[in-house]
């Protein structure tokens, strides 16, 4: 229904925390945090602004030589549930290092940013377990 009244012309404010449904419903998105619009543009233009990130898996028996060979070469990581989680201009700088020192890597490929992700950026409420 909502999607017949935006094609038909008109205006529609959705109220929602369901980022899934405000990414496919709008044409606009505004991020309201503690009361002050922190992000607006289109879903493909707020996604696009914010930093891509990698995803890196290695064998289980291979993550503590992997922890050791990222910190030892300065590369900032973030522990995942699966692997570790890097920016992108770490990415191909974590894969070197790893690669030298003959760590298998099973795993390296570019995470999709979606909304969520973009709402987790712009309130600063990540929870995750960070490393150096």
């Amino acid at each position: 229904m909502i999607r017949e009244i935006r094609d038909a012309g008109k205006t529609v404010f959705l109220t929602t925390q369901y980022l899934d449904e405000a990414d496919a419903l709008s044409d606009h998105i505004a991020f309201i945090h503690d009361g002050t619009i922190v992000k607006y543009g289109t879903p493909a233009a707020i996604k696009q602004r914010v930093a891509a990130t990698y995803t890196l898996q290695v064998a289980p028996s291979d993550q503590d030589a992997a922890g050791t060979a990222l910190s030892k070469a300065g590369i900032h990581y973030v522990q995942a549930e699966h692997g570790v989680t890097l920016s992108a201009d770490s990415g191909n700088a974590a894969l070197a290092s790893l690669l030298d020192a003959q760590i298998n890597v099973e795993h390296f490929d570019r995470d999709e940013t979606n909304l969520e992700s973009v709402f987790l950026d712009v309130t600063g409420k990540v929870e995750k377990y960070e490393n150096h």
